[in-house]
Order: structure tokens, then sequence, then C-alpha cells
């Protein structure tokens, strides 16, 4: 029985060095386990600032596409336009777009230009005028026709308003036209 006694000693006393282990491990790693726990809490809040961050970089990035889009639309809407003052530019143009279809001029007339109202809701850095031209040419049906094409392909803001064709007592194959056309124009407002 003395050695039954000894074992049932042995066993609580290892047993009590096992709890005493346990409980030393866990006190002596537990502020471990509240660093590691704080850690993953910071791990995590710096994950979603990351994140916040990256959305941020890529609305940034949309947003500078955005911009040098508006930038390219703004360029292409100006040259759409003549300079307020440059109707000899205006003229050029329309000379230029008969150029290769041999078309007589009789007369090309500008006259004064009339600012077009603002709409509604504008607070626009611009303003918008328009000038009548009027022409008088000799031409036949297909180059008229090939003119007024050109117009409407020029990479400038050109509208035919009145076209009006008389024989030409002089000649059967050439017409006496006349036509007048609005051609647009910008002028930067100050201010």
């Amino acid at each position: 029985m003395n050695i039954k006694k000894q074992q049932i000693y042995f066993y609580i006393i290892l047993g009590l060095c096992l709890l005493l282990s346990g409980i030393l491990f866990f006190w002596a790693t537990l502020p471990s386990f509240r660093t590691w726990a704080a850690l993953k809490k910071d791990l995590q809040r710096r994950e979603k600032e990351v994140r916040l961050i990256d959305n941020i970089i890529q609305e940034n990035k949309q947003l500078k596409e955005d911009i040098a889009k508006r930038g390219k639309d703004y360029e292409d809407f100006n040259r759409m336009f003549f300079l307020r003052d440059d109707i000899p530019q205006a003229v050029k143009t329309i000379t230029d777009i008969s150029q290769d279809l041999k078309i007589e001029f009789m007369s090309l007339i500008p006259q004064p230009s009339q600012k077009l109202e603002a709409p509604a809701s504008g607070n626009l850095a611009f303003s918008l005028w328009k000038t009548p031209i009027s022409i008088k040419i000799k031409t036949d049906y297909l180059k008229l026709i090939d003119f007024i094409k050109g117009m409407e392909k020029s990479n400038k803001f050109i509208r035919l308003e009145n076209l009006r064709i008389k024989k030409n007592p002089s000649s059967l194959l050439f017409h006496d036209v006349e036509m007048k056309i609005y051609v647009f124009s910008l002028q930067q407002e100050k201010s």
C-alpha cells in the first residue's frame, strides 16, 4: 500500500506541477497575447486605411482622366468657332472650301456681327456671336453642291441661311447664286 500511496502523491504533485506550469505559462504569455490582439486590431485598422487610400487614389486617377477629357472637349469646342474679331479667317476658310472647285466669286461681304443671347443657366466665360456673310458666286449645280458639302464638312460652325439660284443670261452652264451664310465666333468675357 505504501507504493500505492506514493504513486497517488506522485500524480497529485505532478498534477499540481502541471497546473502551476500552465498558470505560469499563461501568466507569462498573457502580455504577448494582449500585444498580438492589439497588433491584429491595428493591422485591421491600417488595412482599412489602405483600402480607403486606394479608393482615393482611384478616384483621383478618374478625376484626372475626366479633367483631361474635359480639357480636350473644351479645346475641340473652341476649334469649332472662329475668334471674335477674326472675320478674315472666316473668309479664308470659305474661299479655301471653294478653291478646288474653281468657283468664281462675284462678291463676298461680311456684315456686322450680332451677339447671341446666353442661355438662362449661363455664367459663361465667353459670348457667342454670329456674323452674316453675303456671297455671290457664278457656278454650275454640281460645284454648288460640292461647295455646300464642303461648308457642312468644315471643322468650323458655318450655317447656310438663304440660297437663291438665278439663270445667267450670258452662260448656259453657269448660274448666278446668292447665299447668306453665318459664321459663329467666340469672345472671351472679362470677369
